[in-house]
C-alpha cells in the first residue's frame, strides 16, 4: 500500500478496526501512552503476530480507550523526543531485526487519532 494514507482511509480503518470488538494480536488500542520502550516492544510484538495471524499490517492507535470509545489523545509522536532525536528516528535506530513502520494522523469526529501501521 501507499505511504500516503488519507484521512478518509485511516477514519475507514478506524472503524474497521474498533468494529472487530477487541484488541487481538495485532492491534492494540491506547489513550496517550507514550512510554518510548514500549511503544518499540509493541511494534516488534504486533508485527511479529500480524505475521503469525496472515495480517499484512499490525495496528497500535491512540485516541480509543480499552472499552473502544474514541476520546481523541494527545500522543503526537512528531514533536517526541529521546534526548534530541526524533521519536521514530530512535524507534528505526534501536529496533532490530529492522520492521518498517509509519505513524499516520487523522481526526474522527474532531477528535485526533494517531495509528502506527
Amino acid at each position: 500500500m501507499s505511504p500516503q494514507k488519507t484521512t478518509d482511509y485511516l477514519c475507514r480503518l478506524l472503524q474497521e478496526l474498533i468494529s472487530s470488538g477487541l484488541e487481538n494480536e495485532w492491534i492494540e488500542f491506547k489513550e496517550n501512552n507514550v512510554f518510548h520502550e514500549r511503544i518499540g516492544e509493541y511494534i516488534s510484538a504486533l508485527g511479529n503476530s500480524a505475521a503469525i495471524n496472515y495480517q499484512e499490517f499490525g495496528y497500535l492507535i491512540w485516541g480509543v480507550t480499552d472499552k473502544l470509545e474514541i476520546c481523541g489523545t494527545k500522543f503526537k509522536p512528531e514533536v517526541e523526543k529521546i534526548g534530541n532525536e526524533p521519536l521514530e528516528t530512535w524507534l528505526k535506530r534501536l529496533i532490530s531485526p529492522r520492521i518498517s513502520f509509519k505513524f499516520y494522523h487523522c481526526e474522527y469526529k474532531n477528535l485526533p487519532i494517531v495509528i502506527l501501521e
